[in-house]
């Protein structure tokens, strides 16, 4: 695109970066432009939506979307220089599926050689004019199916990272690594041979036991979760013995140093990334707590009575990564004072408050009786169902609770067998 022309396409877009989309279209319908203008509203559309997420990237008012599906798609900047920081500096690494480029990018710009394929036109382009524009060097983009690159390659590189594609070739949504696309499960052995280490970036809803079935090379695998909710589930693949892998950055620590090592079976670990924004690119990113599934010193797991559970006392709801890593005797072990409800509930309780709990922190107002439940008609709640035979939508329709914030009614069963609700505020 034309300089002068440029500088058009870039000023509709923030002249209208508040206007109705929709609208737009309509009021421009049929007039001639010398633009698109359906793209330049694809452009402010896509803007809004990935606003949160990729705020350095858009700072550049040049900064251009291939398409929606891949700003839909693509990385929370802060998730990708997490990837970075795992990959570490001065290596030679292939994206195998860069889509939009937050991570292909990321990993550039912490001093990486990077070689990133994509099999879309508009991606391509897009990112080869991303990188551009923020002086990205290191970074060489190609279009091509990076499965038959390495098929027909001798290349090796220090790392593979690959994001497959969660949509099979129906383009139906699907979350078995082997219904997406490339499928890294058959082809690892491929993968592995071509690199020192593979990076898979996989559903938040990846079953991990079924993973560890599924490949022979793992040393790593990490919950990853941002803000409390978990964007992903990490996989890391060497060929080489677990004792050359322990300097790898994935066995990076955020507790003091020394206090774990990599043990020759894989790493399990659930890790939540601060809400505080790092210095992207430059900084490290920002750790706010991080467990290991497992280990030599598994600690019993404390639970409490249904008597114990008052008002007053402090109730604590594990966040996302904590309860798919199912880390209640780690958290037992950290917080000796922390009894569990229920093995598998995720839900805690103390008399003594621990601001730094990996998740969700309450105060119990009430154990509510069936007529107390009752009366709670039309307020505005928040429910949790946990080990109980009801689920939150059915709780909410049978006593008839609001959408909200305000208060948090907990339905749970605790380890003696006493079905109970519980009504908190944060």
């Amino acid at each position: 695109m034309a300089s002068r022309l440029m500088e058009e396409y870039l000023k509709f877009i923030m002249d209208h970066a508040h206007s109705d989309v929709n609208a737009l279209r309509l009021q421009y319908h049929g007039k001639s432009m010398p633009f698109s203008v359906d793209d330049a509203c694809m452009q402010i559309e896509m803007r809004r939506k990935t606003a949160g997420k990729l705020p350095w990237f858009l700072h550049h008012p040049g900064f251009r979307f291939g398409t929606a599906q891949s700003a839909e798609q693509a990385s929370n900047q802060n998730v990708a220089l997490f990837h970075a920081f795992l990959i570490g500096h001065n290596r030679s690494v292939l994206d195998m599926t860069a889509g939009l480029g937050i991570d292909a990018m990321t990993i550039a710009m912490r001093g990486n050689r990077v070689t990133a394929f994509e099999l879309e036109t508009e991606r391509v382009e897009a990112l080869r004019h991303n990188a551009d524009i923020l002086g990205i060097d290191d970074l060489t983009v190609v279009k091509g199916d990076s499965v038959l690159h390495l098929q027909q390659s001798e290349e090796h590189y220090d790392w593979i990272f690959v994001d497959p594609a969660r949509r099979d070739s129906g383009n139906n949504r699907c979350f078995l690594l082997h219904d997406s696309l490339p499928d890294v499960v058959s082809h690892q052995d491929l993968l592995l041979a071509h690199a020192d280490n593979v990076l898979i970036k996989a559903s938040p809803l990846l079953d991990i036991t079924q993973t560890l079935r599924d490949f022979s090379n793992v040393r790593s695998i990490i919950i990853l979760s941002y803000k409390n909710e978990v964007k992903e589930v990490l996989i890391h693949l060497s060929p080489g013995p677990a004792s050359l892998v322990s300097s790898s950055p994935l066995s990076f620590s955020a507790e003091p140093e020394g206090e774990v090592k990599l043990p020759s079976s894989p790493l399990i670990q659930a890790i939540d990334l601060a809400d505080g924004a790092p210095a992207f690119p430059d900084g490290a990113p920002a750790v706010r707590f991080r467990f290991i599934a497992g280990g030599a010193t598994q600690a019993a797991i404390s639970y409490a009575t249904s008597e114990a559970i008052a008002p007053g006392i402090y109730l604590y709801e594990a966040g996302a990564a904590m309860r798919k890593l199912q880390c209640a005797s780690q958290i037992c072990a950290r917080y000796t004072d922390i009894k569990s409800l229920a093995k598998d509930s995720g839900l805690f309780v103390s008399e003594t408050l621990h601001a730094d709990f990996p998740g969700r922190i309450c105060t119990v107002k009430a154990i509510l009786s069936a007529k107390q439940l009752k009366a709670l008609k039309d307020n505005h709640c928040r429910v949790v169902s946990s080990c109980y035979p009801m689920s939150a939508a059915d709780l909410r329709k049978k006593f008839r609770l609001k959408e909200g914030e305000d208060m948090t009614l907990y339905a749970t069963t605790t380890r003696d067998g006493s079905r109970i609700m519980i009504l908190a505020t944060s």
